[in-house]
């Protein structure tokens, strides 16, 4: 049966983008989330986790979600919301929040910022690749690398840029507190898993998805005291939900998982896993396209084209008794 669900995804609310974040397309001015959400209230029934998780859906439900670890999220975004008190989820990482830690691909804006998307392939390469644009860098090239290799490529993009990681997440001053992340449950924002420290999943090992999986909502429970319920995939990339990526998502005790695709839930690869439509700064016409148009011709062409099955998900084994 159609699922009647759109899921939608923004992650900075902010006045304008910054060096990093000005790669990334992840900003959206507060006075065009601020129409974003009064079309979304005449036209959509706004839905919780537990609705959908219930299967409770009503015709035109939307859920509203968030991505990453950005302040504005909670000092922007979560106000809004609560002003007109719709519910909403984030997904967020913990490691900018607990460890200081700047995600990669904040760190590859920054630097791309400031010299260019050839020195940043050349540097996260190590000298291997010189020309590309910040696109490749991140999907064709540091989407495949391992914990190991992303961390060396932070420490080379650190090192050119000549400040410790610890002292670069100060200054930027970008991200949530704990105090931020606690505070978003009383205004009607479910927190939930991002991966610990924002990374592609399809190029991890077992032991890696269960620290950015497993472990990070672990953490994010400690930070919230409240239960993690649901997963979302950093780049939402269908080919980063590998067998052992949602295997491992299953077995932590995540309810839901999300994908982006822009697509309209029409159809869905599992009964646990749904797409999200990406928001930025679109309003008007833009915006009703972006909604209803676009997903429904992205649905249209996926029927289209075969893909390999999606991981879903096996049933316990049963039990054997024995007399």
């Amino acid at each position: 049966m159609a699922s009647p669900l759109t899921c939608l995804t923004w992650h900075d609310i902010a006045p304008r983008t910054r060096p990093e974040t000005a790669h990334l397309g992840a900003t959206t001015p507060p006075d065009a989330f601020a129409r974003q959400l009064e079309h979304l209230q005449r036209h959509y029934t706004i839905i919780d986790l537990d609705r959908l998780l219930a299967g409770d859906l009503p015709p035109r439900a939307a859920l509203l979600t968030f991505d990453d670890a950005y302040a504005s999220i909670a000092h922007i975004a979560a106000p809004m919301l609560a002003a007109r008190k719709l519910p909403s989820v984030l997904f967020v990482n913990p490691a900018p929040i607990a460890s200081h830690v700047v995600p990669l691909d904040s760190l590859a804006s920054l630097f791309a910022s400031r010299y260019g998307a050839a020195r940043l392939a050349s540097v996260a390469s190590d000298g291997r690749a010189t020309a590309a644009t910040f696109g490749d860098v991140m999907n064709d090239y540091i989407a495949h690398k391992s914990l190991v290799d992303r961390d060396g490529i932070k420490s080379r993009l650190l090192a050119v840029l000549g400040i410790p990681e610890v002292v670069l997440h100060a200054s930027l001053g970008v991200f949530m507190t704990p105090q931020d992340l606690a505070g978003l449950p009383r205004l009607g924002m479910e927190v939930a898993n991002h991966t610990f420290s924002h990374v592609h999943c399809g190029a991890l090992s077992q032991i890696e998805l269960d620290h950015e999986i497993a472990a990070s909502k672990t953490k994010i429970e400690s930070l919230t005291g409240r239960p993690v319920r649901a997963f979302a995939f950093p780049w939402g990339r269908r080919h980063d939900a590998t067998a052992a990526a949602m295997a491992t998502i299953r077995r932590s005790g995540h309810a839901a998982t999300f994908l982006v695709h822009g697509r309209n839930n029409a159809t869905r690869p599992a009964p646990d896993v749904w797409y999200r439509v990406l928001l930025r700064d679109e309003t008007g016409a833009r915006l009703r396209a972006a909604l209803t148009l676009l997903p429904a011709l992205r649905e249209a062409r996926a029927r289209l084209t075969t893909a390999a099955p999606f991981p879903t998900p096996q049933p316990e084994p049963r039990s054997i008794a024995t007399g």
